[in-house]
C-alpha cells in the first residue's frame, strides 16, 4: 500500500511539474486516508481535461450542527442540536444513547427492516454479539427476519434480566 502511494505521489508530481497542472487541491492542514484513486482518460480529440486523476480521501471529523446524517434505510436528517451526555435520554439501565432520530421517519417510509435492524443491534449490544445479515433473507424462510430478531431479543431479555427488552404479551408498550 505504501509503495503504491509513493508511486502515485511521484506520478502526480511529474504531472504537476512537466504539464504545469495546478488543479490538485486539498485544504491547508487537510488530513485523511486515501481510499480510492481513479485515473480517467478522455477520448482522443477532446481538448478539455484529457486526463483526470481523482483521489478520494476519507476524513474523520467531529459532527456539528447542520451536518446531514443518513441511514441505510432511506432515513435522513440534519443534526439540529448537540447535547452534553448528561442531557441525552438514556435507557432504563442508565446507558445513554448516542443519537436520537425523529420517530416519524420510520412509519412514513413504511420500512420494517429499519425497526428490525435497530432491535437486532440492541440485542447484539446486550449479548455482546455481532450479526451479518444477508439482504432479502426472507427468500430462505417465511418471516426469517422477525423470527431472528424476536429470538435474540428474548435471549437478551433473559440473560440480562431486563424484561423491558422483550415483552411478548405487550409488544410495543409497557403495561405498567
Amino acid at each position: 500500500m505504501f509503495i503504491s502511494f509513493v508511486k502515485l505521489f511521484l506520478y502526480i508530481r511529474i504531472l504537476l511539474i512537466h504539464l504545469n497542472i495546478t488543479c490538485l487541491k486539498l485544504p491547508i492542514g487537510g488530513r485523511g486516508r486515501v481510499v480510492d484513486v481513479r485515473w480517467i482518460q478522455k477520448k482522443r480529440g477532446s481538448n478539455y481535461n484529457p486526463e483526470t486523476i481523482r483521489i478520494y480521501i476519507l476524513q474523520k471529523r467531529e459532527i456539528k450542527v447542520g451536518d446531514k446524517v443518513a441511514g441505510r434505510h432511506g432515513n435522513k436528517g440534519i443534526v439540529s442540536k448537540i447535547l452534553p451526555r448528561q442531557d441525552m435520554p438514556y435507557l432504563q439501565n442508565g446507558r445513554p444513547v448516542d443519537m436520537v432520530f425523529n420517530p416519524l421517519g420510520v412509519p412514513s417510509r413504511m420500512n420494517v427492516g429499519q425497526i428490525f435492524e435497530c432491535s437486532l443491534g440492541l440485542a447484539g449490544d446486550m449479548l455482546d454479539r455481532h450479526y451479518r445479515i444477508a439482504p432479502f433473507d426472507e427468500r430462505y424462510e417465511q418471516e426469517a427476519s422477525r423470527k431472528l430478531v424476536f429470538s435474540e431479543l428474548y435471549e437478551a431479555s433473559k440473560q440480562t434480566s431486563n424484561p423491558w427488552i422483550f415483552e411478548p404479551e405487550y409488544p410495543g408498550n409497557n403495561p405498567q
